[in-house]
């Protein structure tokens, strides 16, 4: 039961009244490209579906070095528990930030 705004379900965001924000359950960290040597970070906007699955991933930050498509494959298999309002599962918003640490620094 999805709250509907016109014909298209409402996203909610951080922020949005009384809705309690999705909680991890399952987030793999993609691993790291190749050589590159330079630490740094991808951010992501996410949706997370009424399910807890991730329906999309679109990165917000600026392109880095490949490591976007890596982190867009690993967000694909993220499982959330729901964002709820009113006790019933909603689509939800979410920006997460990777930080990108090569294995040599780690």
């Amino acid at each position: 039961p999805e709250r509907v705004v016109g014909r298209v379900a409402r996203i909610y965001s951080p922020g949005d009244g009384d809705v309690v924000p999705p909680i991890t359950i399952r987030q793999a960290v993609p691993p790291y490209p190749g050589r590159v040597l330079l630490a740094g970070s991808v951010i992501i906007d996410l949706v997370i579906d009424p399910t807890g699955a991730v329906e999309s991933a679109v990165i917000a930050s600026p392109p880095n070095q490949g490591y976007d498509r890596l982190v867009l494959g690993a967000a694909k298999s993220w499982q959330y528990q729901p964002a709820m309002l009113d006790g019933k599962p909603v689509k939800y918003r979410k920006r997460i930030q990777i930080a990108l640490v090569p294995a040599s620094v780690r």
